[in-house]
């Protein structure tokens, strides 16, 4: 073979060499990194302690896009509505608030997933926190149904609390308005009043308290 005859099959197999390697970074997927939802936006500030305990403790699931689709199924769809149940329960103990916005859960991760430009409708948000009231675990705020009392507690629960406050803080005997159990800095103080009435009912059922005057406005708690 001479020379020239060697150069040119050089040649040919460095071309095909040079093929194989650009086909092969066409089948290579270059996907940019995703940023872990732990990670702020602000490449100078870290997260809270607190702020990395909520996020740990979320579950897988919260990065499946299915899971912001309401299920057809029935049983399907309770369950469905079960864990993002959880989710604002997780939530109420991260602000250590039993009162929460719609709007701030409609901003706040999972409600809202960057991640996968996924989020919760309103509707969808509503329907899940009105099965929470209708199983007397929630109570709205108001008409407009904007914001919540998540009640972490039972009726009897909170009942006992108030009684046992009024006792260690001397308001026992005392004639005590419903402005002023829901002025105390308590998980109880500011649970709607139409609810609160139903608690004080609780004691009263009772024999630990009674309506003073007409209106159905003062308390009177015993020992």
């Amino acid at each position: 073979m001479s020379t020239k005859d060697q150069l040119s099959r050089d040649e040919t197999r460095k071309s095909k060499d040079t093929d194989l390697v650009s086909e092969s970074e066409k089948n290579i997927d270059h996907k940019t990194p995703q940023k872990n939802i732990n990670q702020s936006t602000d490449t100078n500030k870290t997260l809270s302690h607190k702020e990395e305990n909520y996020f740990q403790i979320l579950p897988n699931w919260i990065n499946k896009p299915w899971m912001y689709i309401s299920p057809i199924q029935e049983s399907q769809y309770l369950s469905w509505m079960e864990e993002w149940q959880k989710i604002i329960y997780t939530y109420s103990n991260y602000t250590s608030s039993p009162i929460i916005t719609l709007s701030e859960l409609r901003i706040f991760h999972p409600f809202t997933n960057n991640e996968l430009s996924k989020n919760l409708s309103n509707n969808q948000l509503i329907t899940i926190i009105e099965d929470l009231v209708t199983k007397n675990n929630a109570i709205w705020m108001g008409n407009d149904k904007l914001s919540i009392y998540l009640k972490l507690k039972s009726d009897l629960e909170y009942a006992s609390e108030i009684h046992q406050f009024m006792i260690n803080n001397g308001y026992a005997l005392d004639v005590i308005t419903l402005f002023d159990i829901r002025s105390f800095n308590q998980l109880w103080s500011k649970i709607p009043e139409n609810h609160l009435k139903n608690i004080i009912e609780v004691l009263i059922s009772q024999n630990k308290a009674e309506w003073v005057g007409k209106n159905q406005d003062a308390i009177k708690f015993s020992i």
